[in-house]
């Protein structure tokens, strides 16, 4: 792990002594220097946002993307809209899912809200190297909270855990 300087580990709610080093917590490789770290964190946690706002769509509308038309839809994806969200290390833009109808309302970041300070840590911890399969899915529904349906919490756990496997070294 490389050091940060004191004054990011502030940024980043720590309490430090000014010129003391601190260890960069994240699992994303090379912490060279701060910048590169920002950088990092910030295109883990829009990947990861991005997966749990797929697959909330998903389970609204009870249908996979590009899934062939069965009867009785009323409901259909619409593209996406941009949201910036500030985190810890800077502004992130999301692509948020949409349909048709305007009744998707996500639960991972409300529709107007900005600050993703509440489940930074929890969205970082499953980027982590080495994470298992059940410590994706309690660290999901922490961030849920428990009145996750048990569908969404599988799909999400397994598009995170073959993002992870994926991007390993």
């Amino acid at each position: 792990m490389k050091k940060i300087d004191a004054k990011m580990a502030q940024h980043r709610g720590k309490k430090v002594r000014t010129g003391e080093q601190v260890e960069c917590q994240h699992s994303h490789g090379d912490c060279g220097n701060t910048t590169k770290c920002d950088v990092a964190c910030r295109k883990k946690k829009k990947i990861i946002i991005e997966i749990m706002y797929s697959e909330e769509l998903r389970c609204h509308l009870g249908y996979d993307k590009n899934a062939q038309q069965t009867g009785g839809r009323t409901n259909y994806r619409n593209g996406t809209m941009k949201k910036i969200v500030r985190s810890c290390n800077g502004p992130i833009e999301l692509d948020v899912p949409r349909d048709r109808n305007g009744t998707f309302e996500p639960k991972i970041i409300a529709r107007y809200q900005s600050d993703i300070s509440h489940i930074e840590d929890r969205i970082m911890a499953v980027c982590e190297d080495g994470i298992s399969l059940q410590d994706i899915a309690a660290t999901v529904r922490k961030i849920y909270g428990n009145d996750v349906p048990d569908e969404l919490l599988s799909r999400i756990t397994a598009r995170i855990c073959a993002e992870v496997r994926e991007h390993q070294p």
